[in-house]
């Protein structure tokens, strides 16, 4: 064949020669896919930390000796090749797709090819080398399979084959962010989320200091694991962002515990020395009732709501509680140095949850934060309006309650897989709240939600308007222990992604929502308004479906373990609308590590405008299955009631029309002739099989049954004789004499034709039934029909008619009895509201154009000398003499009492302020005798002070003295000797009285002298080691402030001994000083100073020596302090 030697290679002895260019080694050399490659990319391009493996037909010319050394000089030696091969292989697909090519030659060269392959010829691989360079070519668009625009259908998404293999991912917009090794656990959901801020993952915890999860800032890159030692692995990370500077972070670990913490916005640059671990806590797991009566593990899960920080919730068997982390951090119930909770006292004391009933097996928040939905094991979902119980959770000034306990839900619906039996348990694993983008954008209610069955394989639209599931989408299945696939949803482009680690790809799926009206209301008032069947709430007309959809491979990257979604993207690539605009980023975590990914149109499969570039019918393409979407339970019970009685009336009806048929069915001689009698494998003159009529009638009664304009009883009848017509030809007596004289017959034909009549009659008559009870629906519908068309034709006669009697009747009377009596009426009101307001708006009328006409005149008419001279010799004197008596009277009435008023007035303020001068003179006179009399004690006690350091001193003299008369009379060895010694005792005997007189004061009761005793001491650090290392350091509250804080400057001259104690002691001065204290304040300063530079001195000392010591995390803290306390006094 002419067209097959094209594409052959020559045979394996002929390859060493040379002589041959095979032309699959040009078309590599000249593809486009590997010009776009170069050798030696740009390091900048390249993905880090990802190794891209060659296509398989890069590889396939060296699989025979020295055809990789032909290949390569082939490409080094020859220019031009490629425009050549690019026209041999499109004249090659031209004779290849010509329709003259006949089918045994097909078989013939197929036949040939899988001869030589069997034979190991090299052909077999160039060839199918060649099928995948087309399918590259050809998938250089993103092929968007369009789903059937229609509702209530379960659409089955046929795995991809290597005829279809699935698109890979993209990777020039690929980011690593992080490489680990991630093995696959069946328990583990969103491993990896980002916001705009951060981008927070769950560590492998591989070691037991290695739990928790790791927090990257996305500006500066800036990243610090915490809960590292809490020993426990994450598996659920979740962010709650809002529009304030706190972003909070709420993770799940494998044995139940819940992780919590909050992150700022602002603070990128002090993202470093921040203590996210102290801002946060650790909530472990309460065990529940049910874990003590069933054997099954109970399951944590953890929500963040969608639009509140103030509080989460946490779903633990059949209750779902409501969580305020501000409580939860209340040094009553969390530990400052572990940040565990103690979780049964919390729950004795803030228990806010929902009853569901049953184990759940998961639950979501709705936008607006206002309803919970739960999912039990049962598959039935409740939506729970919580609002009293968010107000309560994020009333911070709330003293212990009761516990508040919500049982009685809004609404209550169950789902169920399509075609599921009813003893069958559904398999139901989430559930999630969506919507078009302006209501999820508002927060406002929502009309649909998304149900996943078995492990998120199975998901079922939902739509709340109808009560019902709309539409079913079942991705590939293999068994059920494989992982979860990952849901998130994007409402400005109403794409739903969907991460499938089994497949190892991830899908996205259009969502088609037509618009509707809803008023802006919560998800709480819509959900009861639905399930109390509000008549004020709009029907709806139409509904949402799944129209499309898309695959991607992950295989040359890693093994996908979850996906999350981060709506809006941080750094967009281009601008609004244009292709290379960035509408969402996709945060992945696979076997190797944790990688970002920007979507944009392109990876859609959209232009610009959004429209599709490369769409395909998937039903054609065969890449989906739809069959109906068959309710559970009720439904399949109601079926089957509804199919069994017409049955039974069908046979009633065929038993009495059995005659008439027979009769009236008179096959034509084509029709007999067309079923031969004898032959075991009978067919038809268009080639189909005999059988293909007998399953005829069952596949035409659906669309027999759901076709309205088919409501005719003849169409059903007429095709009822016609399938019958050739199984009673064969009883008349015509068409057995034409049996018995058929050339093919035997002696044995008539008893086998007659058995397989009776089979082929009672076949029939079955399908008449079904046609006869079908017939009768549609008879029955086609009269409901015609009575309510006949019933709306009288109903609407009769309106015209009564209106238009009516409207005769109703005008007669009212020109006769209304108009005389109205006229009158109205003549009298008229003539009595202008009598009553016409002078008072006349009044006004007047005024205003009087003011509005005149002022412009009497302005310039007043303007001149000559009438202001007129006006002012006319008023002047009669003005004079009343403005005189007018004041004379004013002086002699109002002037004494106006002038006693403001004296009283000035007598009371100065009263007033007197008194309160003398208070406060008196308030800071006796702030100034406690000051001085604190002054006077100090004072005493210094002189005290300072005589026994004099009698000290006088004693250790006439010891000196009495020493060296000793020396004198004694020899010189030995006073040498007893000087030594006296000089010690004299030395140690000062001493020890201070610290003994000091103890005795203590023990006296006069903290306040013994402490002024030591901190006027100068060997500070060695009183304290000695004497006040033992005491309380309690009775520091006792004395003055300002002793308390010079305390705190005392125990910290030395670190050399009792660092503990030391710090115990400052931790308790630095509490205890009230800042508001102007003496405070004006000293504080200068004495933090002192303190934070003993502080970092120690805190240098320590870290050098035991870096893991934690007393280096007291240190940090009391630095902190002392900071604050001298920023507050400055």
């Amino acid at each position: 064949m002419s067209s097959g030697n094209a594409f052959e290679a020559p045979q394996a002895n002929q390859a060493g020669r040379f002589t041959y260019v095979n032309p699959f080694n040009e078309l590599h050399t000249s593809s486009p896919l590997n010009h776009a490659r170069s050798p030696k990319p740009d390091a900048s391009n390249e993905p880090k930390k990802i190794e891209i493996l060659k296509h398989s037909r890069d590889t396939t010319s060296s699989q025979h000796g020295e055809a990789g050394t032909a290949h390569q000089s082939v490409a080094e030696v020859l220019e031009g090749v490629g425009e050549r091969v690019d026209k041999q292989v499109e004249k090659a697909l031209a004779e290849a797709t010509q329709p003259a090519l006949k089918e045994n030659d097909f078989k013939k060269e197929n036949a040939l090819k899988k001869e030589k392959i069997d034979n190991g010829n090299e052909a077999g691989d160039v060839q199918s080398s060649w099928e995948s360079a087309e399918e590259e070519i050809s998938t250089s668009m993103v092929e968007v399979y369009s789903l059937p625009m229609k509702p209530f259908i379960s659409v089955q998404i046929k795995a991809a084959s290597t005829k279809r293999p699935a698109r890979p991912m993209r990777q020039d917009n690929y980011m690593q962010i992080a490489t680990l090794k991630k093995d696959f656990d069946q328990i583990d959901r969103s491993l990896a989320t980002a916001s705009q801020t951060h981008i927070v993952y769950a560590q492998v915890a591989t070691k037991k200091d290695n739990g928790g999860f790791r927090i990257i800032r996305q500006d500066s890159g800036t990243h610090k694991q915490v809960f590292r030692s809490s020993g426990e692995r994450v598996f659920n990370v979740q962010l709650c962002t809002v529009e304030h500077d706190v972003e909070t972070v709420l993770g799940t670990g494998v044995s139940g515990s819940v992780f919590w913490t909050s992150l700022a916005k602002s603070r990128g640059d002090l993202f470093a020395d921040d203590d996210v671990e102290a801002q946060g806590f650790v909530m472990p797991a309460v065990q529940t009732v049910e874990e003590n009566t069933s054997g099954s593990p109970v399951k944590t899960r953890a929500k963040m709501s969608s639009r509140h920080v103030e509080y989460f919730a946490i779903a633990r068997g059949k209750h779902i509680f409501i969580i305020t982390p501000d409580k939860v951090k209340e040094d009553a119930y969390c530990s400052s140095e572990t940040r565990k909770v103690d979780s049964e006292k919390y729950f004795a004391d803030h228990t806010l949850k929902i009853n569901t009933g049953k184990a759940g097996k998961d639950f979501c928040w709705s936008e607006d934060d206002t309803v919970i939905a739960s999912l039990d094991k049962n598959g039935r979902f409740k939506f729970w309006d919580v609002r009293e119980l968010t107000t309560r959770a994020c009333d911070l000034n709330e003293v212990k309650h009761d516990p508040v306990e919500l049982a009685e839900p809004l609404w209550t619906m169950n789902a169920a897989t399509s075609g599921s039996k009813p003893d069958e348990k559904p398999s139901v694993s989430s559930i999630m709240f969506l919507d078009k983008d302006r209501p999820m954008t508002k927060g406002c209610a929502l009309r649909y939600v998304i149900i996943g069955f078995k492990q998120n394989h199975i998901l079922q639209l939902w739509d709340l308007g109808l009560g019902k599931a709309v539409q079913e989408i079942r991705l590939p299945h293999e068994k059920d222990s494989d992982g979860i696939c990952s849901i998130s949803y994007h409402p400005t482009t109403c794409i739903i992604t969907i991460g499938h680690p089994t497949r190892n790809s991830i899908y996205f799926i259009h969502l088609s929502a037509p618009k509707y009206k809803l008023p802006t209301m919560p998800q709480a008032r819509y959900i009861s308004m639905l399930a109390q069947s509000d008549p004020s709430l709009a029907k709806p007309d139409s509904t949402a479906i799944m129209s499309g959809i898309r695959e991607f491979s992950f295989a040359r990257i890693g093994e996908l373990r979850s996906v999350d979604m981060l709506r809006v993207p941080v750094e967009n690539a281009g601008d609004k609308g244009t292709p290379e605009e960035t509408l969402f980023e996709l945060y992945i975590v696979h076997s190797k590590g944790v990688a970002g990914v920007s979507i944009k149109r392109e990876d859609l499969g959209w232009d610009a405008a959004g429209k599709m570039v490369n769409p395909k019918d998937g039903l054609k393409e065969g890449v989906i299955e739809v069959t109906d979407l068959v309710p559970p339970q009720k439904a399949a019970s109601e079926t089957t009631g509804t199919t069994e009685s017409p049955t039974k009336q069908a046979t009633k009806q065929a038993s009495v029309k059995k005659a008439e048929t027979a009769k009236s069915a008179t096959p034509t001689k084509p029709d007999i002739k067309k079923e031969p009698v004898a032959t075991p494998s009978p067919a038809a003159a268009n080639g189909v099989p005999r059988d293909s009529f007998t399953a005829a009638p069952s596949v035409s009664l659906p669309s027999t049954s759901t076709n309205p304009p088919l409501n005719t009883a003849d169409s059903y009848s007429h095709a009822a004789q016609r399938s019958k017509s050739p199984n009673q030809a064969v009883l008349t007596p015509e068409a057995s004499s034409k049996a018995m004289v058929a050339p093919t017959s035997t002696a044995i034909e008539p008893t086998v034709s007659y058995e397989g009549i009776d089979a082929r009659i009672g076949q029939q008559f079955e399908s008449l039934y079904q046609r006869l009870d079908a017939d009768k629906r549609v008879n029955d519908a086609a009269a409901g029909a015609r009575q309510d068309a006949l019933l709306r034709l009288v109903s609407s006669t009769l309106t015209e008619n009564v209106d238009a009697s009516l409207n005769k009747i109703i005008s007669a009377r009212i020109e006769r009895d209304v108009v005389p009596a109205l006229t009158e009426v109205t003549g009298k009101v008229i003539d009595r509201k202008i009598a009553e307001s016409l002078p008072k708006e006349l009044n006004t009328s007047v005024a205003a154009a009087m003011k509005a006409q005149l002022s412009t005149t009497l302005q310039s008419t007043l303007k001149d000398k000559e009438i202001q001279r007129a006006i002012s010799d006319i008023t002047g004197n009669h003005v004079a003499a009343k403005v005189q008596e007018r004041v004379d009277q004013l002086l002699q009435k109002q002037l004494p009492g106006m002038a006693t008023q403001a004296s009283q007035k000035m007598i009371a303020d100065l009263e007033s302020r007197l008194g309160q001068q003398q208070r406060s003179a008196e308030a800071q006179r006796q702030q100034d005798n406690a000051k001085i009399e604190e002054l006077s004690n100090i004072v005493r006690t210094l002189s005290a002070t300072m005589q026994d350091m004099a009698a000290s001193q006088t004693a250790f003299q006439e010891q000196i003295l009495k020493m060296q008369r000793e020396n004198k009379s004694a020899p010189q060895p030995s006073a040498n000797t007893g000087s030594d010694s006296a000089s010690a005792e004299v030395q140690a005997e000062p001493e020890d009285q201070d610290v003994a007189r000091m103890t005795q004061m203590l023990i006296d009761g006069r903290y306040e002298e013994a402490t002024i005793q030591w901190i006027s001491s100068d060997r500070q650090a060695e009183v304290f080691d000695k004497l006040f290392v033992r005491v309380n350091p309690s009775y520091l509250t006792t004395v003055s402030p300002l002793v308390a804080l010079t305390v705190s400057a005392a125990v910290t001259s030395s670190f050399d001994t009792y660092v503990e104690q030391r710090l115990e002691w400052l931790d308790l001065v630095l509490k205890h000083i009230d800042v508001r204290d102007n003496d405070i304040r004006d000293v504080a300063p200068k004495i933090m100073d002192v303190i934070a530079q003993r502080l970092q001195g120690v805190y240098m000392q320590i870290s050098e020596t035991t870096p893991n010591d934690p007393t280096l995390r007291t240190v940090m803290s009391l630095n902190k302090n002392v900071q604050e306390i001298r920023r507050i006094c400055q």
